[in-house]
């Protein structure tokens, strides 16, 4: 039997129970203007805030998983809702506040911070996402391409990188996957830089995972 060589790779445990939410902090090469600062996965209770302050200039982007929030950010107020991915720029000393707006549910999103990226203005995007068993694109830039899918138990799947000097960030949101013979339940992450195409496999129904490629 043929066994495979695993990648170079850093994996990211999930502190305590699996319950949502957790941050990960410097993601990718450190001397690298394009790598990630924060990566954090944002469950609001009901009419609970939340903010973030950053000490560097850079885009943060917004990916609401269920709810919308509210989002205030140098004294202007908006919201971003389900299907919907917000990019704002940021400034060094800028401070961004979230609010759930909910007084029955709770809210989560998804926010991604990385600095020395050129965006102009705050953008919002609509993308539909519709189909099971497959990664879809949902948003792409110039420095990285995000992609999102829902999968049932013991599906198959493959995605091959865009560029040869791109890297993968894998999250799962929810349920298990095994990642390059690597086993992820929700929470976890890890990051591989030299790395092709991505093989993996959903562990359990209704399963969701995140890949960032930049």
């Amino acid at each position: 039997m043929d066994i495979k060589e695993q990648s170079p790779a850093q994996f990211y445990p999930k502190k305590g129970n699996l319950t949502p939410g957790r941050e990960i902090r410097a993601i990718g090469n450190s001397n690298d203007l394009g790598s990630i600062e924060l990566f954090s996965d944002v469950v609001l209770k009901q009419t609970e805030r939340s903010s973030n302050w950053f000490s560097e200039s850079g885009n943060v982007l917004i990916l609401p998983l269920f709810g919308a929030l509210e989002v205030r950010e140098n004294n202007k107020t908006g919201f971003i809702h389900i299907n919907q991915i917000a990019t704002f720029p940021v400034k060094a000393g800028t401070k961004m506040e979230f609010k759930n707006v909910y007084t029955d549910d709770s809210i989560r999103f998804i926010m991604i911070f990385r600095k020395g990226e050129d965006v102009k203005r705050p953008q919002t995007e609509n993308y539909t996402f519709s189909s099971v068993n497959r990664l879809q694109q949902i948003y792409k830039d110039t420095f990285s391409i995000l992609n999102l899918g829902q999968f049932t138990g013991r599906t198959e799947a493959a995605y091959t990188r865009s560029k040869p000097d791109k890297s993968f960030f894998v999250y799962v949101i929810q349920g298990a996957f095994e990642v390059e013979e690597r086993l992820l339940e929700a929470g976890e992450a890890i990051y591989l830089w030299d790395q092709t195409e991505l093989e993996l496999e959903a562990l359990s129904n209704n399963a969701y995972l995140l890949v960032l490629e930049f």
